[in-house]
C-alpha cells in the first residue's frame, strides 16, 4: 500500500508540474501561431496562411434539396429521389454549394 501510495502522490504532482509548464509555455507563445476559421478571419490579414482541406468537398445531397430558383426565391424540395424535376434543383443545389465553397476559398487565400 506504500508503494502505491507513494506511486499516486508522485503521479498527481507530475500532473500540477505538467500543467504549470503547459500554462506557462501558453503564455509565452501566445503570438506565435493563430488558428481561425475562415469566418472569423474575414477581414484580418497574416503573412502566412494554411488551408489543408481547400479542395476536400462534402456532398451533402440528401433527401431535402435546399436551392434557389430564377427568381431568387428559397427552395426545399422533400419530394424524394426520382420526383418530376428533381434532378434540375440537385443540379442547381450543387452549383450554389460549389460557389460558396469559391468564395470561402477565396476569403482563405486572400488573408495572406
Amino acid at each position: 500500500m506504500d508503494w502505491l501510495g507513494e506511486r499516486v502522490r508522485r503521479a498527481k504532482e507530475r500532473a500540477r508540474e505538467a500543467a504549470r509548464e503547459l500554462t506557462q509555455r501558453l503564455e509565452t507563445d501566445a503570438e506565435a501561431v493563430q488558428v481561425l476559421t475562415v469566418h472569423s478571419s474575414k477581414g484580418l490579414q497574416f503573412p502566412i496562411t494554411y488551408v489543408p482541406f481547400a479542395w476536400d468537398r462534402f456532398d451533402r445531397t440528401g433527401v431535402v434539396v435546399a436551392c434557389h430558383d430564377e427568381q431568387g426565391q428559397r427552395i426545399l424540395d422533400v419530394r424524394g429521389q426520382g420526383a418530376a424535376g428533381r434532378q434540375e434543383l440537385v443540379a442547381a443545389e450543387r452549383l450554389e454549394d460549389a460557389g460558396e465553397e469559391l468564395r470561402l476559398l477565396y476569403v482563405a487565400l486572400t488573408r495572406a
